[in-house]
């Protein structure tokens, strides 16, 4: 099916249908072209893995979740720190909620072995800190819609001027 779809110029699915009548997989085409469409993009994860901070990240989140699961918590610890610190960095904050996350599910895996109250309570405020900082890009992700959405309404501004004065007419009004 791959080499078949390669050698097509132009999608037209009727004509590549008709032309490939004798073919085994056209029998369970929408099977076959499901599942070659899923290997493309695994493939396509594994040779784009690694090419963000945010990929990586999320690697190292899965990697932290398996050293849980084996038990092996002061490597997994080490590598929540880590991340929490590159995530922070960033400024990935739903990652950074979700090695916080982690860590707190790690905490009662332990069964809070080797931790404080005080680090129980850092960790709590921690996770608050970052809800907060959460729910505050959320408001500013949807007032930039609001104003986006106000702005398309009367058409494309292209020129700096008129649209700094359209903002702050936008922004005086609301």
């Amino acid at each position: 099916l791959f080499r078949d779809l390669e050698k097509v110029k132009e999608w037209n699915k009727k004509e590549f249908l008709e032309k490939q009548k004798s073919r085994p997989y056209l029998k369970h085409f929408r099977f076959h072209k499901h599942r070659l469409f899923k290997e493309v993009l695994k493939s396509l994860h594994v040779f784009h893995r690694g090419s963000s901070v945010k990929e990586k990240l999320r690697e190292e989140l899965h990697h932290a979740s398996l050293l849980a699961e084996k038990g092996l918590f002061k490597a997994c610890k080490k590598l929540i720190t880590e991340a929490k610190k590159t995530a922070g960095e960033y400024q990935l904050t739903v990652l950074l909620f979700e090695f916080i996350k982690l860590e707190a599910e790690l905490s009662r895996e332990t069964n809070f072995a080797g931790i404080a109250q005080a680090d129980l309570k850092n960790i709590h405020a921690e996770m608050d800190r970052v809800l907060d900082l959460l729910r505050s890009q959320q408001e500013n992700e949807n007032n930039n819609a609001e104003v986006f959405i106000e702005i398309s309404r009367d058409g494309l501004i292209r020129e700096n001027v008129v649209r700094a004065k359209y903002l702050k007419r936008l922004y005086r009004a609301g």
